[in-house]
C-alpha cells in the first residue's frame, strides 16, 4: 500500500489568505485597472466625435435659420468683391447691418442708430452664439452673393474648435428676400 502525504497549506485553526494569494489578487486587480484606464481616453474621444458630429449638423441648421431671419427682410444690399461679407439695411429694425465670415465664425455687426442718421451704437456678435455652438464648434461660409432678390450662400461649413476639421456643412443655401423694397 502506498502512503500519500497530506499537504497542508495553512496550519490548522488559521483562517484567511496566504501572502501569495493576496499578491496574485492584487496583481490581477492592477492589470484589470490598467486595461480600463487605457481604454478610457479612446472611449472619451469616440464619444466627443459622435457628439460633435451631431451638434455640427444642428449648428448648420441653426446657422441657416439665423441667416434667413437676418436676410429675408434686407434692403439696400451690397456684397463686397470677395463675397465674404454683405451689408444691408435690416427690415426688422432699420439698422445698417453687416454679415461676414471670418476665422472666429460668422459675425453680425449692427449700427443701431443708422435710421437716425448716425453710425453710433454699433454692436458686433457671432451670428450664432458660442453657447448654441456648444463652445466647441464654429460656422463659416466661403462666399455670399446677391442677385434678383436671392441670397446664395456657398460652402457653409461647421468646424471643430480644437481640430479645425470640417464636421458638417451645406454646399449651397438660397435665401429669398421677402420684401419688394429691394
Amino acid at each position: 500500500m502506498k502512503k500519500t502525504a497530506k499537504r497542508r497549506y495553512r496550519p490548522l485553526g488559521r483562517k484567511g489568505f496566504t501572502l501569495s494569494e493576496t499578491l496574485v489578487a492584487v496583481l490581477i486587480l492592477m492589470m484589470v485597472t490598467a486595461v480600463i484606464a487605457g481604454a478610457l481616453p479612446a472611449a472619451q474621444k469616440a464619444y466627443y466625435s459622435v457628439v460633435d458630429g451631431a451638434n455640427a449638423r444642428i449648428l448648420v441648421s441653426t446657422t441657416v435659420t439665423a441667416l434667413r431671419e437676418q436676410l429675408e427682410s434686407a434692403t439696400g444690399v451690397e456684397v463686397d468683391d470677395g463675397g465674404t461679407s454683405v451689408t444691408y439695411v435690416s427690415g426688422d429694425n432699420g439698422a445698417l447691418s453687416r454679415i461676414s465670415s471670418g476665422d472666429n465664425g460668422i459675425m453680425l455687426e449692427e449700427y443701431l442708430d443708422y435710421a437716425a442718421g448716425t453710425a453710433s451704437g454699433d454692436t458686433s456678435r457671432l451670428l450664432v452664439s458660442d453657447k448654441a455652438a456648444s463652445g466647441r464648434l464654429w460656422a463659416a461660409f466661403d462666399s455670399l452673393s446677391y442677385a434678383d432678390g436671392l441670397f446664395t450662400v456657398t460652402g457653409l461649413k461647421v468646424f471643430g474648435r480644437e481640430s479645425d476639421q470640417e464636421l458638417a456643412g451645406a454646399d449651397i443655401v438660397v435665401i429669398r428676400v421677402l420684401t419688394d423694397r429691394v
